[in-house]
Formats: structure tokens, C-alpha cells, sequence
């Protein structure tokens, strides 16, 4: 396994070099072979004049030591060239991000022009020496990794609106794997190209790392962004709503959130809620990691009930110490986990739906503060099914079916920013991540398989368990 890596590694560092060295590279390689070339000639023909006529050994000597000096020359630059193919790979073994980053830079640089034209976006004028061409100024070129980033400012008489409606032949031209398109002002729009799509294959989840006891609370590692950095999802003070169709791969962002935790649950940092109303298949994977679990409509109302309980006695023991309670083992971060929300908001009966809802919209609007927290999973996004969507404070969008949808769920004007309805059927836990900040992030969740899951779980078991006793009265297990 390992070979195979170190393999792969070297392959990709020889491309990488003749991609970056490429034009320094081939125009020494050709000098080389014509320098040789014309050595070999020069030295197959010491009793023939250019004239092709029969001469003596002295009138040639000059021509035989011109070819074995241009042989010589041949060898060095052929060298020249080798040294400049090693050094590129040497650089490209060590940092193939920074080289990925610089070549497409330099490629779309080179070809903005051209392919503007080609999309319609220049004019042609006549100047006093012929005809010319006015184009979209470049504002400049970003890149990281097989992500670029071209800020174009259209030319006169154009917006950036006019930009946006030819994003697509722009990435079809430069090669892209995808792209997206924000215009963030009239005359400026911003074109992200995916060149080297990092989230086209997927990856495996792994057992989170121990922490020391009583180590801060950190952001969870979900999964990878486009650019190759890891998809650290923060969950201290934000609700998130997930949203995506079935097989969309919810499955891998709710698990990439609530495993990634163990090394906290297990010190009592976090205690985790898990809702499942689909009957328990999901959530009861990792029963070990979940402090309580609910797995009807009743019951998830009770949790509900009870933690909206928590907010009210932190409330009264926060007021005047503390704007945002800070999780500590025996006073954890309380995380809901609730997979498949329409079924308690949406399809439950009237009285548990009604209920449900109030108490839902409370803690959205005062548990964040409090250290009470929200992971919500949806499969229909609409104001229907969901109708506090506007209360999380971030949200993730996989698989969508529709324009229609992607708006419903991250906000009207941002399905060309982040088109979740392209996302292929064959491409699990990918989506568009928008944060309380309104970033968008193009992400995609590691694969958690219910062997790693279950492994997680014993190894992270819960510090404590709810349980309730024949009198209905609420206490903890160790």
C-alpha cells in the first residue's frame, strides 16, 4: 500500500515538473537535438564539401572538429535540460500544491484574452493602425491548489451580470472540472474554476486522535475543501442545517460531526442528543457515543422539553458573568442531533408537530449562547418542512433537484455560487457549505463505514447515560 503511495507521489511530481518547466524544457530539448544533430551531420562527412564535391582531408578537418564541437555544445544543453527537469521535480515533490497553483495562474493569464473573445465578451473596434480588440480587464489571478480565482472587471458599456451568463464557456475552455460565479458588484465578477477537482475521489474517515483531559473544544474535521485543506465544521455557538436528497451522503456529515466529538464525550466535554426519526437505523450505529437517544416524535419532544430546561438554568446562571458558556467536563456542550427534521416539524401528528416546533424555534433562538447547539438533517427543504430554516446559522447543501431548492435552503442568489443541483448522483457527501459569515465553501465529508463508526464508539464511550426511572424522574449513569 504504501509503494503504491510513494509511487502515485513520484508520478505526480514528474508531471507536475513538465508542466511547469514545459516551455523552458522543450526549447532546450530542441536545441539539444539540433545541436546533435548537426554533429552527427557535420561528423558523417569529413571527404564531402557542402557542394557535395570530392576534397582532401585538410580542406574537411574544420568540419569534422565543427560537428564534434556541436556535439559537445549538444550534450551540455541536453544537461542544461535534465538539471532543469530534476530541479522541477525536486520542487514539485516538495511543494506540488504551489506548483499546481502557479502553472494555472500562468495559464489562465496567458489565455484570458483569447477565450473572452471566443465567449463574446470583448469588442472589436477600429484603431488608426487596423482593427483591435477592447476586452474584460483582469483584475488579478488566485490560485490554490487546482483552485483558481479570476477577478474580471467588465469594459465599458458591460456588467458583470454579462460576465456571469458566459462563466460556463470560460470553464469549458479553460478545461474545468466545475465552477462558480459571484458578481460582488456591478462591474466586477469573481470566476472560480475547479481544475484539479480534489473532491473527485472519495476518502475514508478515521478514528479521531485522543486529546489531553480537559483540552479546549476545537473544530471538527468533516471532511476536505476544494482546495485539499481539511473541512473543519464548527459547532461551539452555530446551528446547522444539512439539507440533500436521499443518497445524497447526510449520513457521512452526521457522523463526521458527532465521531469526530468522541475524545470529548468521553471526557464529559460533550453530550450528544441523537434524534433519529427514521426509526433508529442511523443513530443506533454509534448508540456508545450518544448520551440519549429519541427515536419517535414523542419522544424526540421530550428531549426537546428537556433541553430547552438547560438553556433556562444556564440562562439564570450566566446573567451577568458570561455572554457564551464555555464547555467543560460535567458542563458540556449539549449537541441535538436530528436526522430527518421534516418528520418531527412536517409529518408528525398536530399536537407533537405543533409542540415540536415551538420548542425547536426556542432553542435555535436562545440554546446557541447557552452551549446548547443544533445538527439538523433534512431531505425536502421546503418552508413547509422546515419552517425555522432561517434560524440556523449555517448550512450545508449536498445532492439538490433544483434551483428552486439550492435558494430554499442557502438563499436566494447563491445557486450560481453554489450549485447544488449539479452535484452528480455518483458523488456522495459533496456539497456547498455557507457559514454564519456567508462564505461559501465547496466541501466534501469523509465516508464513515459502520465498522469505523462502531469502533469510534467503543473506543469514545459516552462519560454518562440518560436514563429515566419508573417515576419519570430524569437522572445520569455513569
Amino acid at each position: 500500500m504504501m509503494r503504491a503511495v510513494r509511487v502515485r507521489r513520484l508520478v505526480r511530481g514528474g508531471v507536475l515538473a513538465v508542466q511547469a518547466a514545459g516551455p523552458v524544457l522543450w526549447r532546450l530539448l530542441a536545441v539539444c537535438v539540433a545541436l546533435l544533430g548537426a554533429g552527427w551531420f557535420a561528423g558523417r562527412a569529413p571527404e564531402r564539401t557542402s557542394w557535395g564535391l570530392p576534397t582532401g582531408p585538410s580542406d574537411t578537418s574544420w568540419v569534422a572538429v565543427l560537428g564534434s564541437q556541436l556535439q559537445v555544445l549538444g550534450v551540455v544543453v541536453g544537461v542544461a535540460a535534465l538539471f532543469v527537469f530534476v530541479a522541477a521535480f525536486v520542487v514539485a515533490l516538495r511543494y506540488p500544491n504551489q506548483v499546481v497553483a502557479w502553472f494555472y495562474r500562468r495559464y489562465v493569464r496567458g489565455d484570458f484574452a483569447h477565450v473572452a473573445r471566443a465567449a463574446g465578451l470583448s469588442k472589436e473596434i477600429q484603431t488608426k493602425d487596423g482593427r483591435g480588440w477592447v476586452d474584460p480587464a483582469l483584475l488579478g489571478v488566485t490560485s490554490c491548489g487546482g483552485v483558481v480565482v479570476a477577478r474580471i472587471r467588465a469594459r465599458r458599456g458591460q456588467s458583470s451580470s454579462e460576465i456571469a451568463a458566459v462563466a460556463e464557456k470560460f470553464a469549458a475552455d479553460f478545461g474545468a472540472a466545475s465552477f462558480r460565479v459571484s458578481t460582488p458588484s456591478a462591474a466586477v465578477a469573481e470566476l472560480r474554476l475547479t481544475m484539479g477537482d480534489a473532491l473527485a475521489g472519495a476518502t475514508t474517515a478515521r478514528i479521531p486522535v485522543d486529546r489531553a483531559p480537559g483540552a479546549a473544544l476545537e473544530p471538527v474535521e468533516v471532511g476536505r475543501e476544494e482546495s485539499g485543506d481539511p473541512w473543519r465544521l464548527s459547532l461551539v455557538g452555530r446551528h446547522t442545517l444539512v439539507a440533500g436528497r436521499s443518497g445524497s451522503g447526510k449520513g457521512s456529515i452526521l457522523w463526521g460531526s458527532v465521531a469526530s466529538l468522541g475524545p470529548w464525550i468521553r471526557q464529559d466535554t460533550v453530550r450528544v442528543h441523537g434524534v433519529d426519526l427514521k426509526r433508529g437505523v442511523e443513530i443506533a450505529m454509534g448508540d456508545g457515543l450518544m448520551y440519549r437517544t429519541a427515536y419517535k416524535p414523542e419522544q424526540a419532544v421530550e428531549v426537546l422539553r428537556d433541553l430547552l430546561a438547560i438553556i433556562d438554568e444556564r440562562a439564570v446562571r450566566m446573567v451577568g458573568q458570561s455572554r457564551l458558556h464555555e464547555p467543560l467536563p460535567g458542563d458540556p456542550l449539549h449537541v441535538l442531533v436530528i436526522d430527518e427534521l421534516a418528520a418531527l416539524t412536517a409529518y408528525a401528528d398536530a399536537g407533537v408537530k405543533k409542540e415540536g416546533n415551538r420548542l425547536l424555534s426556542e432553542i435555535l433562538t436562545q440554546g446557541r449562547a447557552m452551549g446548547v447547539v443544533v445538527v439538523a438533517f433534512v431531505q425536502d427543504p421546503k418552508k413547509e418542512t422546515v419552517p425555522m430554516r432561517g434560524l440556523f446559522t449555517q448550512t450545508v447543501a449536498l445532492r439538490l433537484q433544483s434551483v428552486e431548492e439550492v435558494q430554499m435552503v442557502l438563499g436566494s442568489g447563491l445557486s450560481d455560487e453554489a450549485p447544488a443541483h449539479r452535484i452528480p448522483d455518483d458523488i456522495r457527501g459533496a456539497g456547498y457549505l455557507v457559514t454564519e459569515e456567508g462564505e461559501v465553501a465547496r466541501v466534501r465529508a469523509h465516508f464513515w463505514p459502520d465498522s469505523l463508526i462502531k469502533a469510534t464508539a467503543a473506543h469514545y464511550p459516552a462519560a454518562k447515560r440518560w436514563e429515566s426511572s419508573r417515576e419519570g424522574v430524569r437522572h445520569d449513569a455513569e
